[in-house]
Protein backbone atom coordinates (compact mmCIF):
# COMPACT_ATOMS: atom_id res chain seq x y z
CA UNK A 1 0.00 0.00 0.00
CA UNK A 2 1.19 3.63 -0.84
CA UNK A 3 2.09 5.46 2.15
CA UNK A 4 -0.02 8.50 2.98
CA UNK A 5 2.08 11.10 4.41
CA UNK A 6 2.00 14.83 5.33
CA UNK A 7 3.98 17.38 7.39
CA UNK A 8 0.35 18.07 9.65
CA UNK A 9 -0.49 14.10 9.76
CA UNK A 10 2.99 13.32 10.87
CA UNK A 11 1.71 12.84 14.28
CA UNK A 12 -0.69 10.20 12.99
CA UNK A 13 -0.07 6.57 12.07
CA UNK A 14 -0.19 6.11 8.06
CA UNK A 15 -3.22 4.42 6.85
CA UNK A 16 -1.22 1.31 6.58
CA UNK A 17 0.02 1.33 9.67
CA UNK A 18 -3.47 2.19 11.75
CA UNK A 19 -5.15 -1.34 9.51
CA UNK A 20 -2.33 -3.34 10.73
CA UNK A 21 -3.32 -2.26 14.27
CA UNK A 22 -6.81 -4.29 13.68
CA UNK A 23 -8.58 -0.48 14.06
CA UNK A 24 -10.37 1.56 11.55
CA UNK A 25 -8.53 4.08 10.08
CA UNK A 26 -9.71 7.65 10.38
CA UNK A 27 -12.75 8.33 8.43
CA UNK A 28 -11.37 12.11 6.85
CA UNK A 29 -8.13 13.14 7.31
CA UNK A 30 -7.45 16.80 6.58
CA UNK A 31 -4.14 19.06 6.18
CA UNK A 32 -2.51 22.14 4.62
CA UNK A 33 0.17 21.46 1.83
CA UNK A 34 3.36 23.21 2.67
CA UNK A 35 2.27 25.63 0.59
CA UNK A 36 -0.58 26.53 1.95
CA UNK A 37 -3.53 24.90 0.01
CA UNK A 38 -5.85 22.65 2.33
CA UNK A 39 -6.72 19.23 1.77
CA UNK A 40 -9.19 16.35 2.67
CA UNK A 41 -9.36 12.83 2.04
CA UNK A 42 -11.02 9.80 3.17
CA UNK A 43 -10.46 6.10 2.60
CA UNK A 44 -13.35 3.97 0.26
CA UNK A 45 -15.20 0.09 1.22
CA UNK A 46 -15.58 -2.11 -1.45
CA UNK A 47 -19.41 -1.04 -1.00
CA UNK A 48 -18.80 1.71 -2.93
CA UNK A 49 -16.58 0.86 -5.93
CA UNK A 50 -15.65 -2.77 -5.44
CA UNK A 51 -12.32 -1.79 -7.52
CA UNK A 52 -9.85 -4.88 -5.92
CA UNK A 53 -7.86 -2.30 -4.06
CA UNK A 54 -7.29 0.02 -1.62
CA UNK A 55 -9.25 3.48 -2.72
CA UNK A 56 -9.08 7.03 -1.72
CA UNK A 57 -11.07 9.98 -2.62
CA UNK A 58 -10.91 14.21 -1.51
CA UNK A 59 -10.83 17.52 -2.51
CA UNK A 60 -7.95 20.13 -2.90
CA UNK A 61 -8.27 23.83 -2.44
CA UNK A 62 -7.00 24.79 -5.34
CA UNK A 63 -7.93 28.61 -4.49
CA UNK A 64 -9.83 30.41 -2.20
CA UNK A 65 -12.83 29.97 -4.24
CA UNK A 66 -12.19 26.26 -5.63
CA UNK A 67 -11.70 23.06 -5.30
CA UNK A 68 -10.73 20.03 -6.84
CA UNK A 69 -12.30 16.13 -6.15
CA UNK A 70 -10.36 13.00 -7.22
CA UNK A 71 -10.73 9.45 -6.72
CA UNK A 72 -7.62 7.54 -6.74
CA UNK A 73 -7.17 3.51 -7.42
CA UNK A 74 -3.90 1.82 -6.06
CA UNK A 75 -2.90 -0.84 -8.72
CA UNK A 76 -4.51 -4.23 -8.27
CA UNK A 77 -0.69 -5.37 -8.81
CA UNK A 78 2.24 -3.38 -8.01
CA UNK A 79 1.27 -0.08 -6.59
CA UNK A 80 4.41 0.95 -5.50
CA UNK A 81 5.77 0.26 -8.92
CA UNK A 82 3.59 0.10 -11.31
CA UNK A 83 3.01 3.50 -13.16
CA UNK A 84 0.66 6.56 -11.89
CA UNK A 85 -2.42 7.52 -14.99
CA UNK A 86 -4.15 10.58 -14.22
CA UNK A 87 -7.36 10.78 -16.28
CA UNK A 88 -9.63 13.65 -17.55
CA UNK A 89 -12.38 13.23 -19.52
CA UNK A 90 -13.65 15.98 -22.03
CA UNK A 91 -16.04 18.45 -22.36
CA UNK A 92 -15.51 20.95 -21.19
CA UNK A 93 -16.90 20.28 -18.08
CA UNK A 94 -17.40 16.07 -17.96
CA UNK A 95 -17.03 14.66 -15.11
CA UNK A 96 -14.39 12.17 -15.16
CA UNK A 97 -16.63 9.83 -12.86
CA UNK A 98 -18.00 8.61 -16.27
CA UNK A 99 -14.91 7.22 -17.23
CA UNK A 100 -14.31 6.10 -14.30
CA UNK A 101 -17.57 3.60 -14.38
CA UNK A 102 -17.86 3.33 -17.76
CA UNK A 103 -14.64 3.31 -19.38
CA UNK A 104 -11.42 2.38 -17.37
CA UNK A 105 -12.28 2.31 -14.10
CA UNK A 106 -12.01 -0.36 -11.66
CA UNK A 107 -15.42 -0.90 -11.10
CA UNK A 108 -18.93 -0.62 -12.70
CA UNK A 109 -22.34 -0.50 -11.89
CA UNK A 110 -25.39 -3.05 -12.18
CA UNK A 111 -28.12 0.01 -11.64
CA UNK A 112 -27.98 -1.75 -7.58
CA UNK A 113 -24.21 -2.10 -7.07
CA UNK A 114 -20.93 -2.08 -8.24
CA UNK A 115 -18.72 -4.76 -9.30
CA UNK A 116 -15.17 -5.38 -10.34
CA UNK A 117 -14.34 -4.50 -14.13
CA UNK A 118 -11.41 -7.31 -14.93
CA UNK A 119 -10.48 -4.97 -17.97
CA UNK A 120 -9.74 -1.78 -15.70
CA UNK A 121 -6.25 0.12 -15.97
CA UNK A 122 -5.72 -0.40 -12.46
CA UNK A 123 -4.93 -4.27 -13.10
CA UNK A 124 -1.28 -2.42 -14.26
CA UNK A 125 -1.31 0.80 -12.76
CA UNK A 126 -2.77 3.52 -10.64
CA UNK A 127 -5.55 5.41 -11.33
CA UNK A 128 -5.96 8.82 -10.41
CA UNK A 129 -9.78 10.90 -11.87
CA UNK A 130 -9.80 14.36 -11.40
CA UNK A 131 -13.03 16.82 -11.85
CA UNK A 132 -11.94 19.40 -13.21
CA UNK A 133 -11.99 22.87 -14.06
CA UNK A 134 -13.35 23.56 -10.77
CA UNK A 135 -17.31 23.32 -11.44
CA UNK A 136 -17.48 20.19 -12.45
CA UNK A 137 -18.78 16.87 -11.07
CA UNK A 138 -18.01 17.06 -7.62
CA UNK A 139 -15.43 20.08 -8.00
CA UNK A 140 -16.70 22.81 -5.81
CA UNK A 141 -16.79 27.13 -6.99
CA UNK A 142 -17.94 29.32 -4.12
CA UNK A 143 -19.78 31.09 -7.04
CA UNK A 144 -20.21 29.85 -10.78
CA UNK A 145 -17.98 32.97 -11.84
CA UNK A 146 -15.22 31.29 -10.29
CA UNK A 147 -15.09 28.70 -12.33
CA UNK A 148 -12.42 28.45 -14.91
CA UNK A 149 -13.08 28.94 -18.51
CA UNK A 150 -9.51 29.16 -20.10
CA UNK A 151 -7.21 26.44 -20.33
CA UNK A 152 -4.41 28.52 -18.65
CA UNK A 153 -6.56 29.30 -15.53
CA UNK A 154 -7.41 25.30 -15.31
CA UNK A 155 -4.41 24.52 -16.42
CA UNK A 156 -2.62 26.40 -12.98
CA UNK A 157 -5.53 24.93 -11.08
CA UNK A 158 -4.32 21.45 -12.18
CA UNK A 159 -0.54 22.54 -11.52
CA UNK A 160 -1.39 23.59 -8.15
CA UNK A 161 -4.05 20.13 -7.66
CA UNK A 162 -0.72 17.96 -8.73
CA UNK A 163 2.01 20.00 -5.96
CA UNK A 164 -0.38 19.21 -2.86
CA UNK A 165 -1.30 15.39 -4.85
CA UNK A 166 2.37 14.47 -4.61
CA UNK A 167 4.07 16.92 -1.99
CA UNK A 168 1.41 16.57 0.87
CA UNK A 169 -1.07 13.49 -0.07
CA UNK A 170 1.09 11.05 -1.96
CA UNK A 171 4.87 12.04 -1.38
CA UNK A 172 5.97 8.32 -2.54
CA UNK A 173 4.62 9.44 -6.22
CA UNK A 174 6.66 12.66 -6.47
CA UNK A 175 9.23 10.07 -7.15
CA UNK A 176 7.30 7.99 -9.46
CA UNK A 177 6.85 8.74 -13.75
CA UNK A 178 3.14 9.90 -13.85
CA UNK A 179 1.31 9.57 -17.41
CA UNK A 180 -1.02 12.31 -18.37
CA UNK A 181 -4.45 10.18 -20.41
CA UNK A 182 -8.02 11.70 -21.40
CA UNK A 183 -10.63 11.26 -24.18
CA UNK A 184 -12.50 14.05 -26.12
CA UNK A 185 -11.77 17.98 -25.04
CA UNK A 186 -8.83 16.19 -23.22
CA UNK A 187 -7.39 16.53 -26.70
CA UNK A 188 -6.88 20.57 -25.18
CA UNK A 189 -6.71 20.10 -21.93
CA UNK A 190 -3.67 17.62 -21.55
CA UNK A 191 -1.24 19.11 -23.86
CA UNK A 192 -1.91 22.22 -22.87
CA UNK A 193 -1.70 21.36 -19.18
CA UNK A 194 1.42 19.17 -20.08
CA UNK A 195 3.05 22.40 -21.21
CA UNK A 196 2.44 24.81 -18.07
CA UNK A 197 3.22 22.35 -15.75
CA UNK A 198 6.61 21.45 -17.74
CA UNK A 199 7.53 24.88 -18.03
CA UNK A 200 6.99 25.27 -14.27
CA UNK A 201 9.70 22.47 -14.11
CA UNK A 202 12.08 23.92 -15.93
CA UNK A 203 12.15 27.40 -14.68
CA UNK A 204 12.19 25.37 -10.47
CA UNK A 205 9.02 28.08 -9.80
CA UNK A 206 8.55 26.90 -6.32
CA UNK A 207 4.86 25.81 -6.83
CA UNK A 208 6.46 22.99 -9.74
CA UNK A 209 5.24 19.43 -9.64
CA UNK A 210 8.06 17.25 -8.55
CA UNK A 211 7.00 14.18 -10.46
CA UNK A 212 8.34 13.45 -14.35
CA UNK A 213 5.27 13.09 -16.44
CA UNK A 214 6.75 10.26 -18.68
CA UNK A 215 3.46 9.96 -21.89
CA UNK A 216 0.38 11.50 -22.58
CA UNK A 217 -2.97 8.99 -24.06
CA UNK A 218 -5.00 11.07 -25.95
CA UNK A 219 -8.31 8.59 -27.02
CA UNK A 220 -10.69 10.12 -29.51
CA UNK A 221 -9.13 13.18 -28.79
CA UNK A 222 -10.27 16.81 -30.29
CA UNK A 223 -7.27 17.83 -31.70
CA UNK A 224 -8.67 20.33 -33.93
CA UNK A 225 -11.80 20.71 -33.84
CA UNK A 226 -12.22 22.30 -37.54
CA UNK A 227 -10.95 19.09 -38.67
CA UNK A 228 -12.82 16.89 -37.03
CA UNK A 229 -15.77 18.85 -39.15
CA UNK A 230 -14.22 18.29 -42.06
CA UNK A 231 -13.36 14.66 -41.90
CA UNK A 232 -16.98 13.74 -40.80
CA UNK A 233 -18.20 14.90 -44.18
CA UNK A 234 -15.68 12.19 -45.68
CA UNK A 235 -16.66 9.64 -42.98
CA UNK A 236 -20.52 9.75 -43.10
CA UNK A 237 -20.77 10.67 -47.21
CA UNK A 238 -17.99 8.08 -48.54
CA UNK A 239 -18.71 6.69 -51.86
CA UNK A 240 -17.01 4.20 -50.80
CA UNK A 241 -18.94 1.83 -48.60
CA UNK A 242 -15.92 -0.24 -47.70
CA UNK A 243 -13.84 2.59 -46.22
CA UNK A 244 -16.94 4.12 -44.43
CA UNK A 245 -18.19 0.78 -43.19
CA UNK A 246 -21.28 2.00 -41.63
CA UNK A 247 -24.62 3.06 -42.47
CA UNK A 248 -23.90 6.99 -42.42
CA UNK A 249 -28.03 8.51 -42.15
CA UNK A 250 -27.12 11.11 -44.58
CA UNK A 251 -29.00 10.99 -47.74
CA UNK A 252 -27.39 12.35 -51.28
CA UNK A 253 -28.98 15.64 -51.15
CA UNK A 254 -27.23 16.36 -46.98
CA UNK A 255 -24.13 14.89 -48.30
CA UNK A 256 -24.20 17.33 -51.65
CA UNK A 257 -24.66 20.28 -49.73
CA UNK A 258 -22.15 19.40 -46.66
CA UNK A 259 -19.21 18.93 -49.94
CA UNK A 260 -20.14 22.35 -51.27
CA UNK A 261 -19.10 23.92 -47.52
CA UNK A 262 -15.76 22.02 -47.48
CA UNK A 263 -13.62 24.63 -49.64
CA UNK A 264 -14.15 27.71 -47.70
CA UNK A 265 -14.18 25.19 -44.59
CA UNK A 266 -11.02 24.64 -45.50
CA UNK A 267 -9.49 27.67 -46.58
CA UNK A 268 -10.08 29.29 -42.89
CA UNK A 269 -9.38 26.74 -41.04
CA UNK A 270 -5.60 27.07 -42.58
CA UNK A 271 -5.83 30.46 -41.29
CA UNK A 272 -6.81 29.71 -38.45
CA UNK A 273 -3.62 26.95 -37.64
CA UNK A 274 -1.31 29.32 -38.90
CA UNK A 275 -2.38 32.09 -37.13
CA UNK A 276 -3.84 30.83 -33.89
CA UNK A 277 -5.82 34.14 -33.97
CA UNK A 278 -9.22 33.51 -32.20
CA UNK A 279 -10.73 35.81 -34.30
CA UNK A 280 -9.82 33.85 -37.49
CA UNK A 281 -10.72 30.89 -35.53
CA UNK A 282 -14.09 32.00 -34.15
CA UNK A 283 -15.21 32.84 -38.35
CA UNK A 284 -13.34 29.57 -39.47
CA UNK A 285 -15.94 28.43 -36.84
CA UNK A 286 -19.04 29.70 -37.80
CA UNK A 287 -18.22 29.20 -41.26
CA UNK A 288 -17.75 25.45 -40.55
CA UNK A 289 -20.85 24.88 -38.74
CA UNK A 290 -23.20 26.87 -40.89
CA UNK A 291 -21.83 24.73 -43.99
CA UNK A 292 -21.21 21.42 -42.10
CA UNK A 293 -21.99 21.16 -38.70
CA UNK A 294 -25.65 22.27 -39.02
CA UNK A 295 -26.12 18.92 -40.95
CA UNK A 296 -25.64 17.35 -37.71
CA UNK A 297 -27.74 18.80 -35.01
CA UNK A 298 -31.31 18.15 -34.12
CA UNK A 299 -34.31 19.63 -31.76
CA UNK A 300 -33.19 17.61 -28.60
CA UNK A 301 -35.05 18.57 -25.66
CA UNK A 302 -34.30 18.30 -22.02
CA UNK A 303 -36.50 14.76 -20.44
CA UNK A 304 -36.15 13.17 -17.60
CA UNK A 305 -33.36 14.50 -15.62
CA UNK A 306 -30.91 12.71 -13.04
CA UNK A 307 -30.23 14.20 -10.03
CA UNK A 308 -26.20 14.44 -10.87
CA UNK A 309 -25.01 15.94 -14.16
CA UNK A 310 -22.27 14.14 -15.73
CA UNK A 311 -21.42 17.60 -17.54
CA UNK A 312 -22.00 20.79 -16.23
CA UNK A 313 -23.60 22.22 -19.87
CA UNK A 314 -23.68 26.03 -18.41
CA UNK A 315 -19.81 25.67 -17.70
CA UNK A 316 -19.52 23.76 -20.79
CA UNK A 317 -21.29 27.19 -22.96
CA UNK A 318 -19.06 29.70 -20.76
CA UNK A 319 -15.67 27.85 -22.11
CA UNK A 320 -17.72 27.93 -25.71
CA UNK A 321 -18.15 32.13 -25.59
CA UNK A 322 -14.23 32.10 -24.20
CA UNK A 323 -13.02 30.56 -26.91
CA UNK A 324 -10.39 28.22 -25.81
CA UNK A 325 -11.83 25.47 -27.90
CA UNK A 326 -11.92 27.23 -31.13
CA UNK A 327 -8.38 26.92 -31.45
CA UNK A 328 -6.12 23.41 -32.30
CA UNK A 329 -4.14 22.09 -30.07
CA UNK A 330 -1.13 21.71 -32.27
CA UNK A 331 0.83 24.60 -30.86
CA UNK A 332 0.87 22.83 -27.36
CA UNK A 333 1.51 18.93 -28.82
CA UNK A 334 4.54 20.89 -31.05
CA UNK A 335 5.45 22.23 -27.64
CA UNK A 336 5.29 18.37 -26.50
CA UNK A 337 6.81 16.94 -28.96
CA UNK A 338 9.65 19.16 -29.84
CA UNK A 339 10.58 20.01 -26.49
CA UNK A 340 10.58 17.46 -23.81
CA UNK A 341 11.18 13.44 -24.12
CA UNK A 342 7.35 12.83 -23.22
CA UNK A 343 5.82 10.40 -25.57
CA UNK A 344 2.60 10.90 -26.93
CA UNK A 345 -0.39 8.05 -28.22
CA UNK A 346 -3.18 9.32 -29.98
CA UNK A 347 -5.92 6.43 -30.64
CA UNK A 348 -8.93 6.38 -32.43
CA UNK A 349 -11.09 4.42 -33.11
CA UNK A 350 -12.43 3.99 -36.84
CA UNK A 351 -16.01 4.80 -36.51
CA UNK A 352 -15.40 7.10 -33.47
CA UNK A 353 -17.02 10.14 -34.18
CA UNK A 354 -17.18 13.54 -31.81
CA UNK A 355 -20.00 15.77 -32.23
Amino acid sequence: MLRLLSSCLAHLFSLSQVAATGLPPPATLTGTSSTGYAFAIREQKASLCNAGSTQWTGTVRVSPEKNLFFWFFESRNNPSGDPTILWLSGGPAASSMMSLFAEVGPCTTDGTKTYQLGTSWSSKANLLFVDQPSGTGFSTVSRASAAPTTLAVAAQDMNTFLQVFQTSIFPPLSNQTMHFAGESFAGRYVPAYTKHIVGKQKSKAQDAVPGKIGSLILVNAVIDQLQNTLGQVQHFCSANAGENGVGSGFNATACAAMRKGVSECERQDQACRDTSSLSNCRRAYSTCENGIGRYFQNDVRPGGRNPYDGINFELNSRWSAAGDPLLPATKDLGYVLDQTDIKVLIVNGNHDVIM
